[in-house]
């Protein structure tokens, strides 16, 4: 009898991306004072980051905001790691059908001031806080990492991270 153990690829998997975007919104969500300050387009583009911490660790750097942060080999090692799809910096469907589908849990709250803002509501803060694996814990560590670029408009931190992107 032959049984697979059926892979995974976590890009794929609805679970995990929500959870990540639910973590990503959950610490980036608020400036200092407490404003929304995440659009579509910044969800996008942190989300872009957390999923390649390479570009990332190269973009913290490059704007002299902290040493850098440690990567573990599967972060540096593959040619993924290495040539990410620009592609995906800019892949707001699919962000919006996971905003979505975080809004109809009430997940996330949509604020409207100039444009529409992304929040963490208090189930989906009750839910981040009962979260805990090895890779959620790296989910959170990297978006703590990113606190420091989420003034910047979602212009801004395309042009630093274009330079490091290798890929198509």
């Amino acid at each position: 009898m032959n049984k697979k153990v059926p892979f995974i690829i976590p890009e794929n998997d609805l679970g995990f991306r929500i959870t990540r975007l639910l973590i990503l919104i959950g610490e980036l969500g608020l400036n200092k004072n407490k404003k929304p300050l995440l659009t579509l387009e910044k969800v996008a583009i942190f989300d872009f980051l957390l999923k390649n911490p390479f570009i990332l660790d190269k973009v913290l750097v490059a704007e002299g905001k902290i040493k850098g942060i440690v990567l573990d080999e599967t972060e540096t090692g593959s040619i993924e790691s290495q040539y990410p799809n620009i592609i995906n910096l800019f892949d707001y469907g699919s962000i919006r059908g996971y905003i979505q589908l975080l809004v109809s849990f009430n997940l996330i709250e949509v604020v409207t001031v100039d444009s529409y803002l992304y929040i963490t509501s208090e189930k989906g803060k009750e839910i981040i806080d009962k979260l805990s694996s090895t890779h959620i814990s790296r989910i959170k560590e990297l978006s703590k990492a990113m606190i420091v670029l989420r003034n910047m408009s979602s212009t801004q931190l395309v042009k630093k991270i274009k330079p490091f992107v290798k890929g198509i």
